[in-house]
């Protein structure tokens, strides 16, 4: 995926009291426009396809308020970690699109918004998407190149596009309570620290090593755990190691696909070298 501008993350990055666990799946929260959340999932998909910065497709507030999504519908998707916004800057006759980076929930009529790696699962779930929508080409959700990761809490297991990262013989204790959190929530961006207050320990500290843990002893090392610089919340990012995996697993393929097709040249020789030893016609 192409990067067309320098915006990152820690730009977009909402103040801690934005956040907040919620009893409900993120799912049973979601009341705003259907076709709102298909406009944003659209302008992530055609960017993938072209192979184009996702900014490039970024949609205007304009839009999603005309699909029925309202102020608050977006004030409650950045709060959960499924959208980032900036206001463009573009200007007429200009090759591409320029933004500024934008923070809060104040927006203005020049702010545009793009889903994160949470919101696209967020939306296919909501969406239903087993996807009969033109513009997925048949990709189904679990097919996604965009991945999150799962917790299966009856296992003690958390996985990542198919592979284990770690998988506990005993139950996970703290690390499995922000386990549950993530995945409650579909895995956005944040949550807060969910483990609950205990005289005579340090709630900062005991956040801190239980985030180093979750860190240490991976079986694939594909996510990277993070305090939030508050000590009140815990973020997660996937590691380089993922692309690598992903790349070599592509590369084999090919390499796999380039063998079998020396293997039909050489066959249909031999073939080709019996017949004519046979006098067989061409």
């Amino acid at each position: 995926m192409k990067r067309c501008w320098n915006l990152g993350r820690d730009h977009l990055t909402l103040p801690n009291e934005f956040g907040g666990r919620k009893s409900k799946s993120a799912r049973s929260n979601w009341n705003g426009g259907q076709q709102g959340l298909l406009l944003l999932l659209e302008a992530h998909e055609h960017a993938l396809d072209v192979n184009r910065c996702l900014w490039d497709f970024a949609v205007h507030i304009v839009d999603l308020k005309d699909a029925g999504i309202s102020t608050s519908n977006l004030r409650w998707l950045l709060c959960k970690g499924y959208l980032e916004h900036a206001r463009e800057r573009s200007l007429i006759g200009a090759l591409n699109r320029s933004f500024h980076p934008d923070s809060g929930l104040v927006f203005s009529p020049r702010t545009c918004f793009v889903l994160t790696p949470a919101g696209v699962a967020f939306a296919r779930q909501t969406l239903g998407c087993r996807v009969d929508h033109p513009v997925f080409n048949g990709i189904l959700p679990d097919q996604s190149p965009i991945k999150i990761p799962h917790w299966d809490r009856s296992r003690q297991r958390l996985t990542l596009a198919g592979l284990i990262v770690k998988e506990y013989k005993v139950p996970a204790g703290n690390q499995g309570s922000i386990l549950d959190a993530f995945e409650e929530e579909g895995w956005p961006a944040r949550v807060d620290d969910p483990l609950w207050l205990t005289p005579d320990i340090d709630p900062k500290r005991r956040l801190h090593d239980t985030i180093n843990s979750l860190n240490r002893h991976q079986k694939h090392s594909l996510l990277r755990f993070l305090g939030d610089g508050t000590g009140t919340g815990i973020r997660w990012e996937l590691t380089d190691l993922l692309q690598e995996k992903t790349t070599t697993l592509e590369e084999r393929r090919h390499s796999q696909g380039s063998l079998n097709g020396q293997l039909d040249e050489s066959i249909r020789r031999c073939v080709t070298a019996a017949r004519a030893a046979n006098g067989e016609v061409m």
